[in-house]
């Protein structure tokens, strides 16, 4: 056989072992369900006032544990549905495969606004930490003392015309049911020890708004935070950052399902695009990374993805004309060795940047070049039929509904 064809750089053998593809450990955050808010709701109830200020702060708290539990049931049922649509081919498991990407960015969106997002506001704001130090030093205290002097029942502290508290004291502290105003910036909810401590509401003017519950000063456990702009998370949090698992909406309705890693998109998730496009897979870094499936309204690729781009091994089915290419990818677009597969006929070529360079003359020339680059293991993959990619793109009825 002649050994004048090369195959693309972009598929060497694969640096990494194939655990590394599959070894996230879901098991981390499935736990996360089932955490049990019954002292939550306990805590709330106990709050010992009739002020009008906590019934509401009550009935907001009663509403987001319904709606929390309602979450948590509705994600144990989705978590095993979506796990079940996700079949990974044994054999692709069992390969070294290098990552993927789309050639097509369908992000639509501002990467600065985004940024300030995922990093909530309020995990890089310090101001509701001020109360602690400011009591140390208050300028005028109106309220209940012991008869030793300390805060003790309810009181109001102010430092200025624009900062103070309003609630209840114990030991000199806030604790129970309080207020902290720091201009436009509001608190409202539960305190402990001069923190936010337990479920509470945040306000920062018209800009961002938290409901939740807090543990230190920090979101923690589950809330809803929105923004101006529309954009708004529902999911479970750890020190201040999104982890866990939850869902982000954008201003222009795209919307993310899944995994969260210490405020990024990480793990396993699914992403439906304002373009009627469906992402179901693996993420690192809030980019798709891994192995994974994406859905267009006609077309379907599977296969491995980096830096959000196709890279490596994967097939695209063409549902429209019945057609599909199963090859290599590099930065999106095919390149290196790959099949083409119509109703009639099949052909093995080279590609780059998309584009054809070369036809192997019969199926035997094309495997000799693929065993004499070591990519031998991937012969049972361009040995599949036209039908057998069909029938696994269109008759996986799962997929196919999230488009609809």
């Amino acid at each position: 056989m002649g050994m004048a064809y090369k195959l693309c750089d972009c598929k060497n053998r694969d640096p990494r072992g194939e655990e590394n593809f599959f070894s996230y450990n879901f098991k981390e955050t499935k736990n996360l369900y089932y955490r049990n808010l019954n002292n939550n709701n306990t805590s709330i109830k106990s709050i010992n006032s009739n002020t009008k200020d906590t019934i509401e702060l009550n009935n907001a708290a009663n509403v987001i544990i319904k709606n929390y539990k309602i979450y948590k049931e509705k994600n144990r049922k989705n978590n095993s549905q979506i796990n079940s649509k996700i079949k990974y081919d044994k054999n692709l498991k069992r390969n070294k495969a290098s990552n993927i990407n789309n050639n097509i960015y369908i992000y639509n969106r501002n990467n600065e606004n985004d940024e300030h997002n995922y990093n909530s506001y309020l995990s890089n704001n310090s101001n509701l930490k001020k109360l602690k130090s400011l009591n140390k030093s208050q300028t005028m205290f109106i309220g209940q003392k012991t008869d030793e002097g300390s805060k003790e029942g309810f009181g109001v502290c102010m430092w200025n015309n624009e900062l103070k508290y309003i609630g209840t004291f114990k030991n000199n502290k806030a604790n129970g049911y309080g207020r902290f105003i720091d201009g436009n910036e509001i608190y409202k909810g539960q305190f402990k020890n001069d923190g936010a401590n337990g479920f509470g509401i945040y306000i920062n003017g018209d800009d961002v708004i938290y409901f939740g519950y807090w543990l230190d000063d920090l979101q923690e456990e589950y809330g809803i935070e929105k923004w101006k702009d529309g954009s708004k998370y529902k999911g479970e949090y750890s020190r201040g950052k999104k982890h866990g698992i939850g869902t982000y909406i954008w201003a222009d309705g795209t919307r993310y399902e899944g995994h969260w890693n210490n405020n990024k998109i990480e793990g396993y998730g699914i992403r439906y695009y304002s373009s009627q496009e469906v992402y179901i897979g693996e993420w690192r870094n809030n980019l798709r990374e891994g192995f994974g499936e994406l859905l267009y309204e006609n077309n379907k690729y599977i296969g491995f993805f980096s830096k959000d781009k196709k890279e490596g091994f994967g097939i695209f089915y063409y549902k429209k004309v019945n057609k599909a290419f199963m090859g290599f990818w590099k930065n999106g677009k095919k390149c290196g060795f790959g099949k083409l597969m119509t109703r009639n006929r099949k052909k093995y070529g080279m590609w780059t940047k998309d584009d054809q360079v070369n036809w192997f003359k019969n199926e035997e020339e094309a495997f000799d070049i693929l065993e004499y680059k070591g990519l031998k293991s991937y012969k049972s993959f361009f040995l599949l039929s036209l039908d057998d990619i069909r029938n696994y793109c269109i008759n996986n009825d799962d997929l196919n509904s999230l488009l609809n």
